[in-house]
């Protein structure tokens, strides 16, 4: 009686397990049909189909058919001549093989569905085509319904599942994801657009792509009438124009976060802040602690490696900015009484002088050594201090530490070097086969001019041809490149060139940021897009560096700022030392040289 009694409790469990796990093998089939649908098919009619009956399923447990799900999308049979995609040369993003293998679903229907993932009458010659735009017929409509949330959801999964290169990087079970957040989209508590944006971050922060960002979709027109005033407002701040306006209401200090201590590290000059110095340690600013600080923005901060999360709210002071108040309280360490700090209204000089992020300005070279940064605007400051280096044979020192503002910029290999390197392998998601990416030919990003430049771009011209051939005098020279975290991207690629080009490079600072690649944009209801790192980006050699960034030669930690030195540079100073000292050991050799006569 026992022994049945035991035998009918394990069965029960056995059972129960087989339904749970059934469950959840539909509900992820469900999410893995409605990328088919969306993305293969562009079959919104069955894409709706799904969202409404996941919603049913998922709250309702009411039952559903999924093989009439394929059998709507995919009306007819596989036709014998298509043929089954070669996989061999690709790079494969999607787990296709989950789908097309479930045991939910019957042999036709997995039959059909290999068909639509893996088949197409076309050659691989007329496929090698990228998607930078992953398109959403709905997406001028601003407003917001559950199933529109719900599909949000299947939409942003997918989207990662189909497009994000760097998927197999993810450390999260994205299966077991999708399957929590369909606890908050599913289900009543996103009530409106800020809940909405605020589930979709809680969301794709966890891929930790230094790319991702959740923006407002503009329209064609939109975006040139936003692009033309932007281009106005740089014209007025590059004339001067609107120095006096009044910019808004900040508070007049910079604090930054180094090694989990936060530290002021600039003061403005207003008679409240007397008693507050540069390299103050600043122990809680409203009773936050920095941990807490730290803590509570972690999971909502976009960035390629957790370890980066202190600078990216280090360039946007983002830890003054924990309520709403007027007024900071700050205690700091070593002070008896907690400072206020207010609000104050500032003109447009002084946020761009003051409040604005900004990049190394002064730099202290001399003569000895030519000096370019990448987010230069004067191309002839830019070109003339590359040309000084060729013609003078002096050092060249590229500050690579920010963001490259023009074009030009991109022109610089031809400085170095007479004909194309292998500097890259890019891959590119191909659009008749999404979940597939193609690489395409070695990308030397070698431009001689710009008529070379939007030939290759736009692949007329092939990246490795060289009919424009430089005539420019090459740098010959010891050449240092300064990396630190705030070189991504664009920029981290310029590293790559200036890394791969000259003959004699050293690399000084830090880790690069780690976030390469191009930008894809995913369109979702609610007039939004989601943007996130779509290209993939391998050294020449195959190996890969997103999420780690590309490594220094030296290495050189952080400062903190001082009353005495408030700026700090270190990773200029230690690019100084290093070629004062190399200079110096040269002319022992040669000294030592001219002693010997064993060396003549």
């Amino acid at each position: 009686m026992v022994m049945r009694t035991y035998s009918l409790f394990i069965l029960i469990l056995l059972t129960v397990s087989l339904q749970a796990q059934r469950r959840v093998d539909s509900l992820l089939l469900f999410a893995r049909l409605y990328g088919v649908s969306e993305f293969v098919e562009g079959n919104r009619i069955v894409s709706k189909r799904i969202v409404s009956e996941l919603r049913d399923y998922y709250l309702n447990n009411e039952a559903v058919d999924l093989n009439s799900l394929v059998d709507q999308l995919l009306p007819n049979d596989p036709k014998s001549n298509y043929k089954i995609l070669d996989t061999a040369d690709l790079l494969v993003i999607n787990d296709h093989e989950k789908l097309l293998n479930s045991p939910i679903l019957s042999e036709t229907s997995r039959s059909k569905l290999r068909f639509a993932v893996l088949g197409k009458n076309e050659s691989m010659k007329k496929i090698i085509k990228d998607v930078n735009v992953i398109d959403y017929e709905d997406v001028m409509d601003k407003s917001l319904d559950q199933d529109k949330i719900l599909e949000s959801l299947l939409r942003v999964w997918n989207g990662i599942e189909y497009f994000y290169p760097y998927k197999y990087k993810l450390t999260i079970d994205w299966d077991d994801e999708f399957l929590q957040q369909l606890k908050v989209f599913a289900s009543d508590s996103i009530m409106d657009q800020r809940d909405y944006r605020r589930a979709i971050k809680n969301m794709v922060y966890k891929i930790n792509d230094g790319h991702i960002d959740l923006i407002r979709h503009f329209t064609d027109k939109e975006y040139r009438k936003s692009d033309k005033l932007h281009k106005k407002l740089e014209k007025k701040e590059e004339d001067h124009e609107h120095e006096d306006e009044v910019f808004g209401k900040f508070y007049p200090i910079h604090v930054y976060m180094i090694n989990g201590n936060l530290y002021v590290t600039k003061i403005g000059d207003f008679k409240h802040l007397e008693g507050l110095e540069v390299g103050d340690k600043v122990l809680s600013i409203n009773g936050l602690s920095p941990q807490q600080m730290e803590d509570s923005l972690f999971s909502i901060v976009p960035s390629s490696r957790p370890e980066l999360i202190e600078d990216e709210r280090n360039a946007a002071n983002s830890w003054l900015y924990f309520n709403g108040d007027d007024y900071l309280m700050l205690e700091v360490e070593g002070k008896d009484t907690v400072i206020k700090v207010d609000r104050v209204e500032i003109t447009d000089q002084e946020f761009n002088d003051f409040m604005g992020y900004e990049y190394v300005k002064s730099v202290d070279v001399n003569d000895a050594y030519a000096y370019i940064r990448i987010w230069e605007r004067d191309k002839k400051t830019f070109r003339s201090e590359i040309k000084r280096s060729a013609k003078e044979d002096i050092p060249l020192i590229i500050d690579l530490r920010g963001y490259p503002s023009k074009m030009f910029v991109a022109m610089s290999a031809k400085y170095f070097s007479s004909k194309p390197k292998d500097i890259a392998d890019f891959y590119v998601p191909l659009k008749n086969y999404p979940g597939f990416y193609k690489k395409i030919e070695k990308m030397p990003y070698f431009f001689t001019n710009k008529v070379d430049l939007v030939l290759k771009a736009s692949r007329i011209l092939p990246q490795m041809s060289n009919i424009f051939y430089p005539l420019t005098k090459k740098v010959d020279s010891e050449v240092v490149l300064l990396i630190n975290e705030e070189n991504a991207s664009w920029g981290e690629t310029m590293t790559l060139i200036f890394k791969e080009y000259p003959n004699n490079v050293t690399l000084i600072g830090r880790n690069t940021n780690g976030t390469n690649g191009n930008v894809g944009a995913l369109l979702l209801p609610g007039k939004m897009e989601l943007l996130f790192t779509h290209y993939r980006i391998d050294n020449e050699d195959g190996s890969n560096f997103q999420h780690i960034g590309v490594q220094p030669d030296i290495y050189v930690k952080k400062e903190i700022p001082t009353k005495e030195n408030p700026n700090p540079d270190p990773i200029l100073s230690t690019a100084l030392n290093y070629l004062f000292n190399k200079k110096a050991v040269q002319n022992d050799e040669k000294r030592m040289s001219k002693k010997d006569p064993s060396n003549n």
